[in-house]
């Protein structure tokens, strides 16, 4: 996915939730919810698994589960090309920085 797509989709689409975390509804694809609903299998056989174990091993099974957990909440950034998630952070930063200059004209205009 192409910078501009990207950026449009975080900008202007309707945030929906996926896994606890507000996502742009656009960003949802068909390939990340075929790739979270394989490893959400997965996640569910080892937290069956967990009452079998004892000690240290549930202990690194639980935070394993917690790690895939998060990667499925990242996917819909991972999957459309922001590995690392720069791209959404360069683009929220600059969203904010017009929000707040926005907010500051709106509240001289009030006082004036």
């Amino acid at each position: 996915m192409d910078y501009d797509t990207y950026k449009k989709i975080i900008e202007k689409d309707n945030k929906v939730e996926w896994y606890g975390v507000e996502i742009p509804e656009g960003l949802i694809t068909k390939k990340v919810k075929y790739s979270a609903g394989l490893l959400q299998e997965e996640i569910n056989k080892l937290k069956s698994e967990l009452d079998d174990r004892k000690g240290i091993s549930k202990d690194k099974l639980k935070k394993y589960i917690e790690k895939l957990e998060t990667n499925i909440k990242q996917y819909p950034y991972t999957l459309n090309g922001d590995t690392y998630q720069k791209k959404r952070k360069k683009i929220e930063e600059e969203l904010s920085k017009k929000t707040t200059k926005r907010k500051r004209k709106t509240s001289n205009k009030k006082k004036k």
